[in-house]
């Protein structure tokens, strides 16, 4: 049960850390493609 737990609010916090991860990624393709 505590695991279901702490895998639900894992995958959460993993959400919640991979989306800005993903926008400075596509920010920094788009910058390297101007140059």
């Amino acid at each position: 049960m505590i695991y279901l737990i702490l895998c639900t609010i894992g995958l959460r916090h993993m959400i919640y850390f991979i989306l800005p991860l993903q926008r400075t990624g596509m920010f920094a393709s788009e910058g390297l493609r101007k140059l």
